[in-house]
């Protein structure tokens, strides 16, 4: 059971979500005109696997990782999203809408380490890429599965 006394935590709250949810529907999403669901357990297991990821990075960074998100509300953005702070790293949620200047500007002075995007930005991504040189790796949501 979830109470205030055993959840202190993001990653508290995400492994007793999990634990008491399991197979239950954590969210449903349409893709191409077919309907997914992933489970509670699927979702704690993806928010895993890029906390593991992360934690690569940290190690070699010798510090938390900031990572950037860059889309629209999906499963993969949320998945990161919660992935990066279960697994005690920085966030960095980004308006999807933003032009060239003021996406470089918010991702230089916010420091990103990575950024995660959505496939339909890579032709404004492609442009950051010269104007963000701190930024060391770039991902697409979509590979996050």
């Amino acid at each position: 059971m979830i109470t205030y006394e055993n959840t202190r935590t993001i990653r508290d709250m995400l492994e007793k979500s999990v634990e008491e949810f399991r197979e239950t529907s954590f969210l449903r999403y349409e893709r191409d005109d077919l309907i997914y669901d992933i489970s509670y357990e699927r979702f704690g297991e993806l928010c895993r696997i890029v906390g593991a990821f992360l934690n690569e990075r940290r190690a070699k960074l010798g510090r938390q990782v900031k990572v950037g998100l860059f889309g629209s509300s999906s499963a993969y953005y949320i998945s990161v999203l919660m992935g990066s702070m279960a697994s005690g790293n920085v966030a960095v949620p980004l308006d999807y809408q933003m032009d060239l200047e003021h996406l470089t500007d918010c991702l230089n002075r916010s420091d990103v380490d990575i950024l995660f995007y959505d496939w339909e930005h890579v032709p404004l991504i492609n442009d950051a890429k010269e104007l963000c040189p701190k930024i060391t790796e770039y991902y697409s949501l979509q590979s996050v599965n």
